[in-house]
């Protein structure tokens, strides 16, 4: 099992990353960073429980998310985390990394 760390950046109407994932890893494999405009994504219970089919995890920025004024309460899927902690996911808790 190859644990893969996908960095989501796009917004919801850009992207679905649920499809991408479902393509390259399965569930388990799967570790979900929302960073930028894609925290949207955990914010819509439609796509939230897409995400939740394709992800082990789900991680949403914790700085971007603020910056759109919502906080962890308004997520539908998904826990926070600051940059900080999104570094040791890509670089201690999983081989590799793919960016959408």
């Amino acid at each position: 099992m190859v644990r893969t760390a996908f960095l989501a950046l796009r917004s919801p109407q850009e992207q679905d990353p649920s499809e991408m994932i479902r393509g390259l890893a399965s569930r388990e494999e799967a570790h979900l960073v929302l960073v930028e405009d894609a925290v949207y994504n955990a914010l819509d219970p439609r796509r939230a429980e897409s995400l939740k089919e394709v992800a082990h995890e789900i991680y949403v920025a914790k700085d971007d998310l603020a910056a759109k004024g919502f906080s962890e309460a308004d997520l539908k899927a998904g826990r926070v985390a600051d940059y900080e902690g999104i570094v040791e996911l890509i670089m201690e808790e999983t081989e590799r990394t793919v960016t959408l």
